[in-house]
């Protein structure tokens, strides 16, 4: 028999294991920056919460919350200036980035038959950095090692998502299957990318220097309590925001003209 004293020792042992719990694997926060190679100051500037098979990722440059909810199949774009969001079916966006790679793999640009089925020279520098090269197109990465394979894939699907969804709303957009491949490249290797620089050079303009775009990611295993909030109050507004086709809400003068 346990006497009342060990009774009462196991009581606190199991409400401590229940107020301790640590954080759940698939919760982590990101906060990530995007330079272009003649900025100083960051083009983009965004933080992106991982909760419960959700991602919100809220960007303070232009300010929009994007949430990709793709359990239940869709990704809500939320503008809280105009108050309003819109939602995109992820069979829909597929659907898309399909057909965009069948245009580009006729196009003649080099760079666009390229991303319609690219392959990449894949190597490891000297400094642990990733490369993915081509003769249009090179990536370098200073990748850190995911706390789990579940984060791993976590941030993995959303990349994937986030280029597909960045190729079809915004205008002049490449592409997404080039960044696909180096995301599956980095969940293969269990890595997550702190830094990532992207050079783009033109076929057509040999003596101009390549396009060079440049991201840090910062990645903390936890959520404060302000992200907590921050996600209350996106799941409100994709609750009470007007409805609006994406039309609509990409191009506000339509809205206008209601």
């Amino acid at each position: 028999m346990i006497s009342n004293m060990g009774k009462t020792t196991f009581v606190l042992l199991v409400l401590s294991a229940l107020v301790s719990t640590p954080a759940r694997s698939d919760e982590f926060r990101v906060e990530s920056k995007v330079y272009s190679s003649e900025k100083t100051r960051p083009i983009s500037q965004s933080l992106t919460l991982f909760r419960a098979g959700r991602v919100y990722d809220l960007l303070s440059l232009p300010p929009e919350i994007t949430i990709f909810d793709v359990a239940n199949s869709r990704i809500v774009m939320i503008d809280s200036a105009r108050q309003i969001r819109t939602e995109m079916e992820t069979g829909e966006l597929i659907t898309f980035v399909e057909q965009l790679r069948i245009r580009a793999s006729r196009q003649v640009d080099p760079l666009l038959k390229f991303a319609a089925e690219p392959k990449f020279a894949e190597t490891v520098d000297d400094d642990g950095r990733l490369s993915f090269v081509s003769h249009n197109l090179s990536y370098r990465i200073r990748g850190t090692r995911a706390t789990s394979p579940v984060v791993a894939q976590a941030y993995r699907e959303f990349a994937d998502w986030s280029a597909r969804l960045s190729a079809r709303v915004l205008q002049g957009a490449q592409p997404p299957f080039p960044r696909l491949a180096v995301n599956a490249a980095l969940e293969r290797r269990g890595l997550l990318p702190e830094e990532v620089e992207r050079s783009t050079s033109d076929s057509n303009r040999p003596k101009a220097l390549p396009v060079v775009l440049h991201s840090e990611h910062k990645f903390e295993a936890q959520l404060y309590p302000a992200d907590l909030k921050r996600i209350e109050e996106a799941d409100k507004f994709a609750k009470d925001f007007e409805m609006t086709p994406l039309d609509q809400y990409l191009h506000p003068s339509l809205q206008a003209k209601r």
